[in-house]
């Protein structure tokens, strides 16, 4: 098998609980449908996904649209639901499909093989256009108008389809800011108070509404649809200028799509054949870890450069201890990677290194004796020159709304003792200066600062934005829900 994803993660998920599992999921899909950021990555939410499925085939995460967040200008009620799309990762999972196709096809008399379409799978933000209204997918019954937008978009046709950014816009002006082009879209959509970047991307027309019966399609069929999907996805995928997910097949007699039906999650007649790219094997040079807010330290995994679809990879995340230390991650190891949805790179595997993992005892950033818990190493240094630096730039990356200070500009507020947001407010063009910044400089960013004191802010930003652990865009919305920010004790 050469085209779909064959990577079995059941094992390492067999000690998380189905609450864990449950939890996990519930956080990923507000943050993938309603933040404008990610969490995790495809691979990992799909085994999550997975394992959830032979524990559970009957969970109400499987078998229903997950939920969106309110935005936009109020609600529209579908008049055909707005499903999902059900997803298959190896060839057997789609012989399975074609199977069952096949038998409803035989139950009503239609003759085998039965004709398919193939279409490129875009990742973006699911809507319908219809009568001139623009809506999200919402729970699949009922979404958020977003016609106001429409301006701002260039369309592609009407009905269903995803509202997507144009991958190279993406990769010149966004990739260093955002984690994935459907951030931008779903920030710029969903968002009370875009980021300015993603305000950009509206007026450069850079985000299209496609209705998917615009999109090049490719007619198949039961018998040869397997063989032929490699190729398929070659030509799909390469002439696709949207970032791509994969393929779905789709049944084309109107009878058989009637006969197969639909579940309050998907239709049953149309499948997604996920990818999981390219993959490469390498050695593991090093290993380097590096702390969040909260102390978490996370493993940056070194690699010999690599070519991996088209792009040069010399980093992979680790995600955390245990992964590094159940994989026997270290210098000596292969390890072997993939980019998820082509863009993300992921570790896959790993051979492990002669001796093993071996993790660090002390912070990397105060030297403090590390803490083990669970899967996490943890810094409990309060006063940590590396967690006040994540804090920090933490701050400004969830505000979204002030300029000018990024990693670089954290590194001189922390080497010169700043210790809060509260301080930085406080600095004046002189002593920017005296932490190493240039005069012109120094007046831009004591402007900046005085401008932001005035923009409006969302509030779930401002609460996010506090570094509270588990505590994200996604949570600080539902928290306001029943809150208000001015009650919440900091």
């Amino acid at each position: 098998m050469s085209n779909l994803a064959t990577l079995n993660t059941a094992d390492s998920l067999s000690g998380i609980s189905t609450r864990q599992i449950e939890e996990s999921l519930e956080r990923a899909n507000d943050a993938y449908r309603n933040t404008d950021d990610s969490i995790i990555s495809d691979s990992d939410y799909d085994a999550l996904i997975d394992e959830l499925a032979r524990r559970d085939p009957g969970h109400a995460l499987l078998t229903e649209v997950e939920s969106e967040a309110d935005f936009g200008a109020g609600k529209v009620r579908h008049q055909i639901p707005m499903l999902s799309t059900e997803k298959v990762k190896t060839d057997s999972e789609l012989s399975a499909w074609v199977r069952r196709v096949e038998s409803a096809a035989q139950n009503i008399g239609i003759r085998t093989p039965v004709l398919l379409s193939v279409t490129a799978k875009l990742d973006g933000m699911a809507g319908r256009l219809k009568d001139g209204v623009l809506a999200s997918r919402g729970d699949g019954l009922t979404g958020n108008n977003i016609t106001h937008i429409l301006p701002k978009l260039v369309v592609h046709g009407v009905g269903d389809g995803e509202l997507v950014m144009i991958q190279s816009y993406f990769d010149e002006h966004l990739s260093e800011e955002f984690k994935h082009p459907r951030n931008v879209v779903t920030g710029a959509v969903g968002a009370d108070t875009p980021r300015p970047a993603a305000m950009k991307a509206l007026n450069d027309h850079s985000i299209h509404f496609v209705s998917f019966t615009t999109l090049t399609r490719i007619d198949s069929r039961t018998d040869t649809i397997v063989a032929q999907l490699p190729e398929i996805r070659e030509y799909l995928l390469g002439n696709t200028p949207y970032p791509t997910d994969g393929l779905v097949l789709a049944v084309e007699s109107p009878e058989l799509r009637k006969e197969l039906g639909s579940t309050g999650h998907h239709h049953n007649w149309m499948v997604a054949a996920k990818t999981v790219g390219e993959t490469a094997t390498t050695a593991v040079v090093g290993v380097q870890w590096q702390i969040g807010k909260t102390g978490r330290l996370t493993p940056v995994i070194q690699l010999k450069k690599v070519t991996l679809s088209g792009a040069v990879i010399a980093n992979v995340t680790g995600h955390n201890a245990g992964k590094v230390e159940e994989m026997g991650i270290d210098v000596g190891a292969m390890a072997t990677i993939t980019r998820s949805g082509e863009i993300i790179p992921f570790l896959v595997s790993a051979t492990p290194a002669p001796n093993g993992a071996s993790l660090p005892t002390h912070c990397p950033a105060c030297t403090e004796h590390l803490k083990r818990r669970g899967d996490f190493l943890v810094c409990i240094n309060n006063e940590c020159e590396g967690r006040r630096h994540a804090r920090l730039h933490h701050f400004f990356n969830i505000i979204g709304s002030i300029d000018l200070f990024g990693p670089v500009a954290c590194d001189k507020l922390i080497a010169a003792g700043v210790r809060s947001i509260q301080e930085v407010f406080a600095i004046t063009a002189a002593e920017f200066e005296a932490m190493g910044f240039g005069p012109g400089q120094s007046a831009n960013l004591v402007a900046e600062l005085e401008a932001a004191k005035t923009r409006p802010v969302d509030d779930f930003r401002v609460l996010a934005a506090m570094g509270i652990s588990n505590l994200g865009r996604g949570d600080s919305k539902k928290l306001l829900r029943h809150t208000a920010l001015k009650d919440i004790p900091f």
